[in-house]
């Protein structure tokens, strides 16, 4: 994808454990708000690529917006969408090479 920025081995590892993570949360082996916030620190240390921003974004709307509307119940639904996102993203070859 355009958006992918050519990642170091550490940063690749950090994004291999958010992916590990996604796939974590889609299977319902953890918590799909607990796995948001693991995703949501690695998206920090990553410094926000665009393919982990949704997350970080949930992340933070789960916690402290329920005066808005958001909770952690209704931010699972969007968590796991862009879970499944991520996992298709990171399932397919890389168009030119």
């Amino acid at each position: 994808m355009a958006d992918q920025m050519k990642m170091d081995s550490a940063q690749q590892q950090l994004m291999d454990e958010a992916i590990t993570i996604a796939r974590r949360i889609v299977a319902g082996e953890i918590d799909p708000n607990e796995g948001c916030a693991g995703i949501g620190r690695i998206n920090d240390k990553l410094r926000w690529p665009d393919e982990l921003l949704a997350f970080g974004q949930l992340a933070h709307e789960q916690i402290g917006h329920e005066h808005l509307g958001m909770t952690a119940e209704n931010c699972r639904p969007d968590i796991l969408a862009e879970s499944r996102k991520l996992i298709e993203r990171h399932s397919q070859p890389h168009a030119g090479g």
